[in-house]
């Protein structure tokens, strides 16, 4: 036998209850490309496009240490420009302008190595895959 089921007054009724499921029913409405924005690709072909080029970075090598931490701690490109600062009067060097936590997470002490990360993730920002960084972008105006 068919049997209906009644709606419960109460929860009807309720403000927060009519709030949730409005909030419910707009995030099921966001299209692909909004939830694309919202969370950028991850997976092991981003994590192998971020291990690629943080090697780059530095091409005597070097960076090799950091890629457990690196892999621990991050799994895609976007994830680590956004620990661009943006620049300041008290952000004349680059890596100043690397929030000090990227270092960290990455147990990253050498100033040499933070600069060529720095000077990466400053391209990034600017466009630019590489870690190359022009004079402009380096000398605050």
């Amino acid at each position: 036998s068919d049997t209906a089921v009644a709606a419960h007054p109460v929860v009807e009724e309720d403000p927060l209850f009519a709030a949730a499921e409005t909030s419910a029913r707009s995030a099921a409405q966001i299209s692909a490309p909004a939830a694309a924005a919202i969370a950028p690709e991850t997976g092991q072909g981003a994590e192998l496009e971020m291990e690629r080029w943080f090697l780059s970075l530095l091409p005597g090598g070097g960076f090799e240490p950091y890629l457990p931490a690196l892999r621990r701690e991050f799994s895609s490109l976007p994830q680590l420009a956004a620990g661009y600062l943006e620049p300041t009067s008290s952000t004349a060097s680059l890596v100043a302008r690397v929030d000090p936590i990227i270092f960290e997470a990455l147990e990253m002490n050498r100033l040499g190595h933070r600069l060529a990360l720095a000077k990466g993730i400053v391209a990034l920002r600017a466009g630019d895959g590489s870690g190359n960084v022009a004079a402009e972008a380096v000398e605050p105006r």
